[in-house]
């Protein structure tokens, strides 16, 4: 699943780990604890982004990659979802710095 969020950089997150795609009314975020939840499924499910910094906008829609770990899911708020793809081989994971 190809995806952006934070900066301008492509991300990628494997599919077999995806649960769902959604997308949030940023208008129903709540903060509980200090974290990003909102109400999904009948339970609150914590959201995180990339960017951690500036407020999140009180208006407007955004996606929300669905993760679940022992039943229990996660969001990643992301900016824009850009395709599924399959990918054979191995990841190059360089980092230039």
């Amino acid at each position: 699943l190809l995806f952006r969020a934070g900066d301008e950089a492509l991300k990628a997150a494997p599919l077999e780990m995806v649960s769902r795609l959604e997308e949030v009314d940023l208008a129903a975020v709540e903060h509980a604890n200090g974290r990003m939840v909102v109400q999904y499924r009948g339970t609150l499910m914590p959201l995180y982004r990339f960017d951690s910094g500036g407020d999140l906008p009180r208006a407007g829609r955004r996606p929300v990659i669905v993760f679940t770990s022992n039943g229990n899911p996660a969001g990643l708020l992301v900016d824009k979802i850009l395709d599924i793809t399959t990918h054979y081989g191995g990841l190059n994971m360089a980092h230039e710095g």
